[in-house]
């Protein structure tokens, strides 16, 4: 555990001190069930960069529900966390195809996603030809909110390939578990701490 903490220190620090240049993930070594009609893409370490070049110039946002920024933490890098589904007020269950046995608790769509996101961008003196970055746990919701925003008018959608968490191991002792890549496998900042002024609450409509 100790050395697994020294990688992490280490990779963090070499990401401080690295020349700050973005290049975004070309298209085709994108999944198809995560491209988007914009068609950029950003490892987490790119959307990094590009927060850091130009932190007042490009929206940056958390898609995810609200209790995952509390229970799996939250990136200051984020200006807020706007989801695109909400945990339903009840026990509704969506059982997994493949699996009977399995599944998780529904989710239900954010009618006022867009709405939100542009009360954030225009409280930031931004329009819709700025760019924005979406991220959700792992690519699938981040994918639908670019799509949305871009219906709504938006011109530059970075979708955040891999999202917060990672995506699950496929093999191996930690096969299921979100391991792989992401931002929190990457050893970027985060945290529990979530700021007051960067919650849903500032922004529904």
């Amino acid at each position: 555990m100790l050395r697994f903490r020294r990688r992490q220190s280490l990779l963090a620090t070499l990401l401080f001190i690295l020349p700050l240049s973005v290049v975004a993930i070309d298209s085709a070594y994108v999944e198809n069930c995560f491209h988007t009609p914009f068609d950029l893409y950003l490892t987490p370490v790119e959307a990094w960069q590009m927060k850091q070049q130009n932190p007042e110039g490009v929206t940056f946002v958390d898609v995810r529900t609200l209790a995952e920024v509390q229970y799996t933490g939250f990136t200051e890098y984020a200006d807020a966390n706007i989801p695109i589904m909400f945990q339903p007020g009840s026990y509704e269950w969506k059982a997994d195809k493949r699996d009977p046995l399995t599944g998780q608790f529904k989710k239900l769509p954010n009618k006022d996603f867009s709405g939100a996101v542009e009360k954030l961008v225009e409280s930031r003196g931004l329009d819709k030809s700025d760019p924005v970055i979406v991220m959700c746990a792992a690519g699938k919701r981040s994918t639908a909110a670019a799509k949305a925003l871009h219906k709504a008018g938006y011109s530059r959608v970075y979708n955040l390939y891999e999202g917060f968490e990672g995506v699950m191991a496929t093999a191996g002792y930690y096969r299921g578990q979100r391991v792989v890549n992401g931002w929190k496998n990457a050893a970027l900042p985060w945290g529990y701490r979530l700021p007051a002024s960067k919650m849903y609450f500032n922004y529904a409509p």
